[in-house]
């Protein structure tokens, strides 16, 4: 009884904090770029640019070539509204947030407590709102998101022992560096543990 309490309450928040942070964005959410999401422009109206090169291009002290394919992918998919790479970082802080939560649950063998609200409390506050107003903020989100993936595969019990778990951690450590610059400073400590387990 008191797991199915705790666990009504931490998604009860986890679905309040989601729905806060969406009503605050959507009021004030743009269609069109805001900022660095202009360096996107070019590609989305079919001006004549290298791909290769502009996926390359550094923004201040970010080289984030997986962010930028994934934002592109989004725009492209919703035919230029730049509203999407908003919810796309929405939904990246919500799936780490939901994640964490079943983690710490599988971490304890399938019993969740009311902590776990912390997870929800600290990705989906308004003071991530810049991160879902513009998409090009899409390089500490995707970054939080791979350091999220690569922790849990480190805490789990058999940790990177197993093949496909060290495929996992191996995989967002590699996608790391090609996140921005915030991604870059935590291979080194992350990928020296993965290779001391």
């Amino acid at each position: 009884h008191a797991d199915r309490t705790a666990c009504a309450l931490v998604w009860f928040v986890w679905t309040g904090m989601l729905a806060l942070l969406l009503w605050s964005y959507v009021p004030i959410a743009s269609r069109v770029p805001l900022a660095e999401d202009w360096y996107t422009v070019p590609l989305l109206t079919g001006q004549p640019v290298s791909l290769v090169s502009w996926l390359w291009e550094q923004n201040n002290e970010h080289r984030m070539p997986v962010a930028r394919l994934l934002l592109l992918g989004v725009l492209e998919t919703s035919g230029g509204d730049y509203r999407a790479g908003g919810l796309l970082n929405m939904a990246l802080l919500a799936g780490g947030a939901a994640g964490l939560i079943l983690f710490a649950r599988h971490l304890r063998g399938g019993v969740t407590d009311v902590a776990d609200a912390f997870f929800p409390l600290t990705l989906l506050h308004f003071g991530h709102s810049v991160d879902v107003l513009f998409p090009f903020q899409i390089t500490f989100v995707l970054s939080l998101a791979f350091i999220i993936v690569v922790g849990c595969t480190l805490y789990l019990p058999r940790s990177v022992s197993s093949a496909s778990t060290a495929a996992v951690a191996g995989t967002a450590v590699l996608f790391l560096p090609l996140s921005g610059f915030i991604g870059l400073l935590f291979v080194p400590p992350m990928a020296a543990y993965i290779g001391w387990v």
